[in-house]
C-alpha cells in the first residue's frame, strides 16, 4: 500500500492525482523528499508535491530537480519541504519572553507572517532568539521545551487555503516509511540552482548586552530613487524589497549580518549588494539523447526570475515556469 501524492502547479492548486505512490522517501530531520512519479504526471522544478503524513498533516514539498527514466517511464524527483524553506527565507528579529510556552513562544516569532499555531502541552521557559531565521528559532524552541515543531497546510477545493504549525509532544517510536528508490536514471535532468530573494534584512554591529543583544540595522538609513538611488527604503524599515520582484513572487527573505559594521548607511549598501545577488532563480537541463529517424534536437535555457523553461527531446516535449 502507497501513499497518495498530490501534484500541485505554481498556483497551488492540484493539477494531478497520483495514488498508491510507493517509492517515496521523506527524511524530516533535513526536509527533504525523493520520490518516484509517473512520467507522465510532467512534474516539473518549482512546483509542489503534496501528501498527508503519519502525523496526520498535509505536507507539502517544492520539487528542485526531475531526472526522467524513459526506459520505464518514471521520474525520479528530489524535493524540499515548502515550510521549512519558507521559514528559512523568514528573519526574526528580535523575541523575548521571561517565561511562556512553546505554543505561545511560537505565536510570537510567526506574527504577522500567515501562520496558525495550534497544540500545547510541555512546560513554560524562558525564550530569547532573535537576528536569524523564523525556522532556527522554532528549531530552538524544540530544543529549549522538549517538543516537536510540525509544519502543514490545509486543502480545500483543490487548493492549498492555509498553513498551519502544530506544537506536539515528543515521541521516542519511529515514525516514518522508507521505500527504496531508483536513482540511475541519466535521460533527462532539470535542476533549480537557487531561489530567488525579496527581502533583506541589514544587520550590523551589537548595541546592547542583554541575552539577545540589540543590533544597528538598516534601520536608521533612507534611500529614494528619486535621488538616485538603486531602490526606495524608507527610513525606520529595517529591510530593503526587490523593487524588481514579479508580481506573486513567493516572499523569500534573508538577512545580511555584518558584526563588525557601526554605519546604518554601509551597512545598507552591503544589504542591497546582497540582496542583488540572489534576485534570480536559475533552472538548467542535461540531457542523454539518442538519434530518433536520423535527428536529434535538445535545447536547455537558463532562465531568471519568472521566466519559462523549455527542454525539447526527441520524444517529449516538457515546458514550465518557475517562481
Amino acid at each position: 500500500m502507497g501513499v497518495t501524492v498530490y501534484l500541485f502547479g505554481a498556483d497551488r492548486r492540484v493539477r494531478r492525482v497520483m495514488p498508491d505512490v510507493t517509492e517515496l522517501l521523506h527524511t524530516e530531520s533535513d526536509g527533504t523528499l525523493e520520490a518516484v512519479l509517473p512520467q507522465t504526471a510532467g512534474a516539473s522544478p518549482g512546483e509542489e508535491l503534496g501528501f498527508a503524513c503519519v502525523d496526520g498533516l498535509f505536507r507539502l514539498f517544492t520539487i528542485d530537480s526531475v531526472e526522467h527514466d524513459d526506459h520505464d517511464g518514471t521520474a525520479i524527483v528530489t524535493a524540499t519541504d515548502a515550510a521549512r524553506a519558507e521559514l528559512q527565507d523568514s528573519v526574526v528579529l528580535n523575541v523575548e519572553l521571561e517565561s511562556a510556552m512553546a505554543v505561545d513562544a511560537a505565536r510570537q516569532i510567526l506574527d504577522g507572517r500567515g501562520w496558525s499555531v495550534e497544540g500545547g502541552g510541555g512546560r513554560s521557559e524562558k525564550v530569547a532568539t532573535g537576528y536569524t531565521s523564523a525556522w532556527a528559532a522554532l528549531s530552538e524552541l524544540e530544543s529549549t521545551h522538549e517538543m516537536r515543531v510540525l509544519p502543514g497546510y490545509t486543502v480545500s477545493g483543490g487548493a492549498v487555503t492555509g498553513k498551519r504549525i502544530v506544537i506536539a509532544e515528543r515521541t521516542g517510536t519511529f515514525r516514518g516509511r522508507i521505500f527504496e528508490a531508483r536513482l540511475d536514471a541519466t535521460d533527462i535532468a532539470i535542476t533549480h540552482s537557487k531561489r530567488p530573494i525579496t527581502r533583506a534584512y541589514g544587520v550590523g554591529a551589537a548595541t546592547g548586552t542583554q541575552d539577545v543583544p540589540t543590533r544597528l540595522t538598516i534601520a536608521d538609513a533612507a534611500w529614494s530613487r528619486a535621488n538616485g538611488d538603486p531602490a526606495d527604503k524608507p527610513a525606520g524599515q529595517a529591510y530593503i524589497d526587490n523593487p524588481d520582484a514579479p508580481p506573486g513572487a513567493l516572499a523569500r527573505e534573508m538577512m545580511v549580518l555584518d558584526e563588525n559594521e557601526t554605519d546604518a548607511a554601509k551597512l545598507l549598501e552591503k544589504t542591497w549588494e546582497k540582496l542583488r545577488a540572489r534576485q534570480s532563480a536559475h533552472v538548467s537541463g542535461t540531457a542523454t539523447v539518442s538519434v530518433v529517424s536520423g535527428k536529434t534536437s535538445l535545447s536547455v535555457k537558463t532562465i531568471g526570475v519568472g521566466g519559462d523553461f523549455f527542454l525539447f527531446h526527441p520524444l517529449t516535449l516538457r515546458s514550465g515556469s518557475y517562481l
